[in-house]
């Protein structure tokens, strides 16, 4: 069985390699903002919780599947429940 190179990078991002999950994360930070604007309508507040879904993301590498070929829906899930938390925490949504 031939791995693809975005399962691949997941293995090695799993196993602590930062170069493999910054490879695989970089297509998913403008989609992370873009969605943490839209549900916080402030850039500041976007910015911050796309920083703190990155650290989030990296300290749950594990929880991946190991057939996963895209960080980019389960990191867009994370930003999404960041920003969530954001809005509870600053008294809204």
């Amino acid at each position: 069985m031939v791995d693809s190179l975005g399962t691949r990078l997941v293995m090695e991002a799993k196993a602590g390699d930062v170069a493999a999950f910054e490879t695989l994360l970089r297509p998913a930070i403008l989609p992370g903002f873009r969605l943490a604007y839209a549900i916080l309508h402030d850039r500041t507040e976007a910015e911050d919780a796309v920083q703190e879904a990155c650290l989030s993301a990296w300290r749950k590498i594990h929880q991946l599947s190991p057939d996963t070929e895209s960080l980019a829906p389960w990191f867009l899930a994370i930003v999404s429940n960041r920003c969530r938390w954001c809005g509870v925490a600053a008294g809204g949504l």
